[in-house]
């Protein structure tokens, strides 16, 4: 249902006769037929929004946990060492270990 657009006297409409006005019982029963369907769907965008509401906390408390999970991936990948760090680890066991065969040989050859 489409509202009608009632012109004011500096728009050429009604003649502006102030209460005593033929139209002015027409004009404002149209008003009130507009505000009863702005009324109704007023009440039908209330009712779709408590709807979506319980959906948009599930949502917000998911995105919480999401993020929540992020950051305990983003830690321990913080904490992992890195390829470089392994590497030196290796050579360093290695070179430790060369040092301790080299040390019992020398010791047990006279």
């Amino acid at each position: 249902m489409t509202a009608t657009i009632h012109k004011g006297p500096w728009q050429g409409g009604s003649s502006g006769g102030g209460p005593e006005d033929p139209k002015l019982e027409e004009r404002v029963s149209g008003l009130e037929r507009d505000m009863v369907d702005l009324k109704n769907k007023i009440d039908n965008i209330d009712s779709a929004l408590k709807r979506l509401e319980p959906a948009i906390r599930e949502i917000t408390t998911r995105n919480g946990d999401i993020n929540a999970r992020i950051a305990s991936v983003e830690g321990q990948l913080k904490a992992m060492p890195t390829v470089l760090q392994l590497f030196l680890a290796i050579i360093t066991t290695w070179a430790a270990g060369a040092a301790i065969v080299f040390a019992l040989l020398k010791a047990t050859h006279p």
